[in-house]
């Protein structure tokens, strides 16, 4: 450590000064809590209480003094001093330096300073993906993977090692849909589902789902014919590139789907990279039937119709949510391309079209790291100590029962997702190979201990590297995006945890 003096004696008008200067280099962190500064405040972050205080200067001197150990031998040289000078501070009196030092010994009493408890991994069981499953809130079918466009940066496209044959036939059959419904909805109503009132989203996806509207009308049917779940707790949903809504609304209206229309702004060039087989946009296409429904059925496009945006280097962020707000007075869900199973022969053409969505935010002096809106909101739930999941979470703190690395959901807890040709997947943004069981005509796979053991298996490996990430309390981000099944796993978004990247981390996203 660099040597220097803590303080020096100056005569000021008469008086006696000690004057302190805090200009050293600080050690790694000694006790557990941090201190930092942003441009005009300075803040104290206690991971053990999960808590951020606003505090006096003179504070955050004392704790940085604390930090390196020196904070009672300076009290002690000060005690005969009626008036000291601080560095940055100015004047103080020794009466204002020993309240706020009271301060830090009653934070201290109420533990904002001791070590976290140590977090065991936490080992899935069984009944834990049964209990999930059970819980979930949706079902969702690739109806098929066959698709009536081609837009350039489709996840099957020249930019991904994913790439699907030209055409692929249909092989999800509605009888293997109605195996699968026949499992999970008696479990979604039994005594493990601990929701009230809660409904079951029934999905349909593609490729372009309406392409096998067949598959689509005879699930419904069953459905509403069926006595299996009340049809006031079923919803239908449906993800569409919205060229064939004209021929297929009058039944979506009539079974109250809510539907996502896919659109990437209000202009030709922001849908240029949506297109059909031969070439030619889309955008007019979808537009019209847009307006078809917004004039056609009122209501129904108020309340039932979304939109999901694609950012990209031929749009713009704010540009998309002016247009949906203005011309429907609609929030798009804009999301980024994905950067996962990337082609390395396209992957630089690829770069040239990808746009961060963090871009957005970035501080127009260009002074602080850019950090996107789902970053601050995670921030805000695990580092704040101001979120709360339910009204019993702010009389009871409710202790986890051991530590899931990572942002992975726990398998089927949000969905579950059944592929075109019937595997099961925990979702449909992740690769295939990552399939837990299987459907067919015969008979449903789905071995809740086997998942178990799997997750822990992909957990372990994440555990060492997690434990010692900066973004442990918050990442978001899915194992299985970051393809946790290659060989040598090593996360791309892994910030080592030292007290200058903890304040520095802390600093931008108060800031």
């Amino acid at each position: 450590m660099k040597k220097c003096r803590l303080f020096d004696t100056q005569v000021q008008n008469g008086r006696h000064f000690l004057v302190l200067s805090i200009q050293q280099t600080i050690d790694n962190m000694q006790t557990n809590y941090t201190v930092f500064s942003t441009k005009d405040n300075h803040y104290l972050y206690s991971p053990n209480r999960t808590c951020i205080f606003l505090i006096h200067p003179l504070m955050f001197h004392l704790l940085k003094l604390n930090k390196k150990g020196r904070l009672q031998t300076w009290l002690r040289s000060i005690k005969n001093a009626s008036f000291i000078f601080i560095e940055d501070i100015g004047e103080v009196s020794r009466e204002e330096i020993f309240y706020q030092y009271k301060k830090i010994l009653f934070l201290s009493r109420n533990n904002f300073f001791h070590k976290e408890a140590t977090q065991n991994l936490y080992q899935l069981t069984g009944e834990d993906v049964k209990y999930s499953l059970a819980n979930t809130i949706s079902l969702t079918f690739e109806v098929t993977e066959n698709c009536n466009l081609d837009c350039e940066y489709c996840i099957f496209g020249k930019y991904y090692l994913n790439k699907r044959e030209e055409y692929k036939p249909i092989k999800l059959t509605s009888e293997t849909a109605i195996k699968i419904l026949n499992r999970v909805i008696p479990l979604w109503n039994s005594s493990l589902n601990s929701s009230f009132d809660k409904k079951l989203s029934i999905g349909f996806y593609g490729g372009e789902p309406l392409l096998n509207v067949c598959f689509i009308e005879k699930v419904v049917e069953y459905l509403k014919q069926s006595s299996l779940i009340d049809m006031n707790f079923i919803e239908f949903t449906m993800t569409t590139n919205g060229i064939l809504l004209d021929k297929y609304i009058s039944f979506l209206v009539e079974n109250n789907f809510f539907i996502k229309i896919s659109l990437d702004g209000g202009k030709e060039t922001d849908n240029s990279y949506r297109k059909f087989k031969n070439g030619q946009s889309a955008y007019k296409n979808i537009y019209n039937n847009i307006l078809l429904i917004k004039n056609e059925y009122p209501d129904y496009f108020e309340k039932n119709v979304d939109f999901i945006s694609v950012l990209h280097d031929r749009n713009d962020h704010f540009e998309i949510s002016k247009f949906f707000h203005t011309q429907f007075n609609k929030r798009a869900n804009i999301s980024e391309l994905a950067t996962d199973f990337l082609n390395p022969d396209t992957e630089i053409e690829f770069r040239k079209m990808y746009r961060s969505s963090s871009d957005v935010f970035t501080d127009r002096n260009n002074t602080h790291k850019s950090v996107s809106f789902d970053e601050t909101l995670k921030f805000i739930r695990f580092h704040t100590g101001y979120f709360k999941t339910t009204y019993t979470d702010l009389l009871v703190k409710q202790n986890a029962p051991g530590y899931i690395p990572g942002g992975t959901c726990t398998p089927f807890s949000r969905k579950i997702f059944i592929t075109n040709d019937g595997k099961i997947l925990p979702c449909e943004r992740i690769s295939h190979q990552y399939e837990f069981g299987y459907v067919n005509e015969y008979e449903i796979n789905l071995d809740f201990d086997m998942i178990a053991k799997e997750y822990n298996r992909y957990f372990s490996i994440l555990y060492n590297q997690c434990r010692e990430c900066i973004y442990k309390q918050q990442c978001g981000e899915c194992m299985f995006q970051l393809n946790i099944g290659s060989n040598n796993f090593k996360c791309k978004n892994f910030r080592k945890k030292s007290e200058r990247n903890i304040e520095k981390f802390l600093s931008e996203n108060i800031t």
